[in-house]
């Protein structure tokens, strides 16, 4: 038996190391998803690109998925009415409705997305690179 000033500190390197982990993993899923070019690239045209902004057009058919990816914060401004589920890179999930000509600010995330409303979604995303 170890005696208790070394249980503790035992104890405080194991908490401070799963700490750690958890954290790195989080950094981890994010910096390996994929750009949301190619999770969803039936979806998405890029209108612009330069060295501050990527603005894309986004749009999904009702049902329409796009897989795991990630995003530098952004605005992603509504052209139709939808409702959109956001799966987080931890599994948590979220739903959205958006109105057309509503302009949302996200910081950076990862997720993926389903369209899980009627019609067709149409959203423009302008990333912010600096």
């Amino acid at each position: 038996m170890l005696p208790r000033r070394q249980t503790m500190n035992y104890k405080k390197t194991l908490i401070l190391s799963l700490f750690i982990l958890c954290v790195s993993i989080g950094f981890a899923s994010f910096v390996l998803a994929d750009d949301v070019l190619k999770a969803a690239p039936g979806c998405c045209k890029v209108l612009l690109e330069n060295e501050n902004v990527r603005v894309i057009d986004y749009s999904a058919k009702a049902g329409e998925k796009a897989g795991m990816h990630s995003h530098p914060a952004h605005v992603a401004y509504a052209l139709v009415d939808g409702k959109t589920k956001f799966t987080n890179a931890d599994g948590s999930t979220r739903e959205a409705e958006l109105k057309a000509g509503q302009a949302i600010y996200s910081p950076a995330v990862t997720h993926a997305t389903e369209n899980i409303g009627s019609s067709d979604l149409h959203v423009i995303i302008v990333e912010i690179k600096k």
